[in-house]
């Protein structure tokens, strides 16, 4: 009984001294870590061949053909990466060469096959993704650097990576498949910045993100699918913002974007395809909506305010008062007075020569008096002498 007790509490302090190492928590470096996503793309390697009954050639040709088919055929190789002399990382090889780990720093690459051991050291950028392609050439004890780029560049065969992905492509691809190759990313979060091209597909290669948040940054294009590749995205949230086409798709491409909050902005276009290609996504905003406004605007201004104003000036002043009409223009005073001058009373035709001076009184004064005094009392006015 107390044995377990003891037990049980050395235990405890043991892990609480090692709470960020060895009992499940995560240590500093390790929360930088950034992804080396590797590929053995060759093996040179000699082979022992039987002396007996054979040529100088036919053993040539038997060398030529054994590195061939290493150079076809470079699965099952032990990747182990070393950090201050320790272990920090182990795999092996799937059956295109491809290779996972999580690491930064100055790390130490231990490529293990066939019974044999080559080393080599290489320093890996913090809180990116690092691709990371050689040949293991096992006869010169020689690790041959083919590719170690920011980002993620898939060339052939089939890469998984189950884990957020932070990539500062520097201006460079930050996503990059080609040749066929086949690339399933499975994260909780992606984040895609200053690259040229967030995502670029060629060579019939595919693409395939499941996400909750993917947010893309981009010099060019968003997404640029060629070379009857595709891509597929699934997320919840899911923002693409790009300094020219937010998505490209040629040469009989597909995308496909699913996001429950999802934005396409490109500078110079939101979603362009050619030659067969097609985009489809159910994106609930997009940036082509502002596109609208200017065909609503224009429309509405030049219909409402011409319209109004000429029409309602005119067709009010005649109506209201007959003094608007002088007011308007002098043509109307000749054309009434002379009308009603005859028909009324021989007074009014002098009153015609008076209304060129002033244009208003006149107006006034025979519109009510003087039109009253001659239709009441004639005698009163002008009278010839005797």
């Amino acid at each position: 009984m107390h044995r377990t007790k003891i037990s049980v509490v050395v235990v405890s302090i043991f892990c609480l001294s090692l709470i960020f190492t060895a009992c499940g928590g995560t240590s500093d470096s390790e929360l930088n870590n950034s992804v080396v996503s590797g590929k053995v793309e060759g093996i040179l390697i000699s082979k022992e061949v039987k002396k007996q009954n054979r040529t100088i050639l036919s053993s040539i040709l038997d060398k030529l053909s054994f590195l061939k088919e290493l150079n076809a055929q470079s699965a099952g190789v032990l990747v182990n990466v070393f950090k201050d002399g320790v272990l920090v990382q182990s795999t092996v090889t799937n059956s295109d060469g491809n290779f996972i780990v999580s690491t930064s720093g100055l790390v130490t690459f231990e490529f293990r096959f066939d019974g044999q051991s080559i080393f080599t050291d290489v320093i890996i950028p913090e809180n990116n993704v690092i691709t990371y392609n050689v040949t293991l050439d096992f006869n010169n004890d020689l690790v041959l650097l083919n590719q170690l780029d920011i980002g993620i560049q898939c060339e052939g065969g089939v890469t998984q990576i189950n884990r957020d992905i932070h990539i500062n492509g520097q201006g460079g691809d930050c996503i990059k498949a080609e040749n066929d190759c086949n690339l399933i990313i499975n994260s909780n979060m992606i984040t895609l910045e200053q690259c040229s091209n967030c995502i670029k597909t060629e060579d019939e290669s595919s693409v395939s993100i499941n996400t909750n948040e993917v947010l893309c940054d981009s010099e060019e294009d968003g997404i640029d699918a060629n070379d009857d590749s595709d891509v597929d995205i699934n997320g919840d949230i899911v923002e693409i913002i790009s300094d020219e086409n937010g998505v490209d798709a040629d040469d009989n491409s597909s995308v496909d974007i699913e996001g429950t909050d999802c934005i396409i902005e490109g500078a110079q276009g939101d979603i362009s395809t050619d030659e067969g290609a097609e985009v489809n996504t159910d994106c609930e905003v997009l940036n082509d909506d502002p596109s609208d406004s200017p065909s609503d605007s224009p429309s509405d201004s030049p219909s409402d305010s011409p319209s109004d104003s000429p029409s309602d000036s005119p067709s009010d002043g005649p109506s209201d008062s007959p003094s608007d009409s002088p007011s308007d223009s002098p043509s109307d005073s000749p054309s009434d007075s002379p009308s009603d001058g005859p028909s009324d009373s021989p007074s009014d035709s002098p009153s015609d020569s008076p209304s060129d001076s002033p244009s208003d009184s006149p107006s006034d004064g025979p519109s009510d008096s003087p039109s009253d005094g001659p239709s009441d009392n004639p005698s009163d006015g002008p009278t010839p002498p005797p």
